[in-house]
């Protein structure tokens, strides 16, 4: 097996993941288990300002802080170190994240290869798409004997 092989199968299950999980009450959940002085990581300017009204609307205090950080660009923490109780990462942050650490473990791998062979490798072929993927786990008749 190929290690794009592996990435693709990773994309896809993470996207099924994230297609199944949609309105299971992550984010409620994720909200009533904020305390005060608890620090809540979104990815979106709108899901920041959607949070902070309903954090609004349902507490008395306004002493947890939403703020919108690039799940790319994690290293970029400046004045956020240590001054939170906790913190809680959005599940659309989470999701786009491990996208990105699966990209780029693809990326270096792609690299690593590249850096490692005497002769340089074929151009890789254009990864599929994650529907692509999904399709090959369809749900439903699939017109099999035994079913």
């Amino acid at each position: 097996m190929r290690s794009d092989d592996v990435i693709l199968f990773l994309t896809a299950t993470l996207d099924v993941y994230g297609m199944t999980a949609r309105r299971t009450g992550r984010t409620t959940a994720m909200l009533a288990a904020a305390q005060p002085g608890d620090l809540i990581i979104v990815a979106t300017e709108n899901e920041m300002r959607r949070l902070r009204k309903k954090l609004a609307a349902t507490r008395d205090d306004n002493k947890i802080q939403v703020v919108a950080m690039n799940p790319q660009r994690l290293n970029h923490l400046g004045s956020m170190r240590r001054n939170y109780r906790a913190i809680h990462f959005d599940h659309d942050w989470l999701e786009r994240f491990y996208q990105n650490a699966l990209s780029s473990a693809s990326s270096e791998l792609y690299f690593f290869s590249q850096e490692c062979t005497r002769s340089p490798m074929l151009a890789p072929e254009p990864p599929r798409e994650a529907s692509f993927e999904l399709s090959r786990f369809q749900l439903g008749k699939r017109n099999l004997p035994f079913e």
